[in-house]
């Protein structure tokens, strides 16, 4: 059972901790996709998310569990990342993090959208929380949460 979910700033020296998650979490559904790992771009891109004020460690009491970074832009909330370490996963980390954020798009009248790897099998907890597809390439799917979906 998860005690405590909350959210701190990265940093650059979360880096190598980053790293980990995203490999863990998302090098299976990526190399499925584009049949090729790119470690040295996926650690320069990171490197740079490190270093941003939205890019957020989801922690379970006191110890890190993934990363989580959400914009709130104009016209919509943009989901860029939702990824929690396999040993946390089926938890409730995730919905509890999305439905925080469903709730304050929804109370401001915007969507959610995120996109996801076709390959991937989040598409089907993103459409237990409400969201489908509203666009979609060879390689992802666009996909969004409108308040009448609402959690």
């Amino acid at each position: 059972m998860i005690s405590h979910i909350h959210l701190r700033q990265a940093k650059p020296a979360d880096l190598k901790f980053m790293y980990e998650v995203v490999e863990q979490t998302m090098r299976p559904t990526v190399e499925r996709t584009f049949l090729i790992w790119h470690k040295t771009e996926m650690l320069a891109e990171l490197h740079e998310f490190a270093n941003h004020p939205i890019t957020k460690i989801v922690k379970i009491d006191d110890q890190d569990c993934g990363l989580f970074y959400v914009e709130e832009r104009k016209l919509e909330y943009w989901i860029q990342w939702v990824f929690i370490l396999p040993e946390f996963q089926g938890n409730g980390v995730g919905k509890r993090l999305l439905v925080d954020v469903l709730l304050r798009a929804h109370r401001r009248g915007l969507p959610v959208r995120l996109r996801v790897h076709r390959s991937s099998s989040a598409k089907t907890f993103y459409e237990l929380l409400g969201f489908s597809v509203y666009d979609q390439t060879d390689k992802f799917l666009y996909m969004q949460c409108e308040k009448q979906n609402s959690v």
